[in-house]
């Protein structure tokens, strides 16, 4: 059973950052485990309370030295400049 229908997240990661997977309750934590695609992914189950603190945690990764699709100049370099 699909239970995000359309939803899809990918996410490329810089040398020494370690991917995770913030979810709001045990139970996606559960349906997450099980979806395909999400792999060794670290699924936390965080809660509406910690949501704060998850987009702090967000806000303060490091942006990559190059665009990971397009190399040095790429257009995605060019946003986050912008942003």
């Amino acid at each position: 059973k699909d239970e995000a229908p359309g939803f899809m997240s990918i996410g490329a990661y810089p040398p020494g950052q370690e991917p995770d997977l913030c979810v709001f309750s045990q139970e996606d934590a559960d349906i997450a485990h099980v979806t395909p695609g999400v792999g060794d992914l670290n699924v936390i189950p965080v809660g509406q309370n910690e949501l704060a603190a998850v987009l702090q945690r967000i806000s303060n990764v490091p942006l990559p030295k190059t665009d990971p699709v397009g190399g040095s100049g790429g257009a995605v370099s060019a946003l986050w400049s912008a942003g």
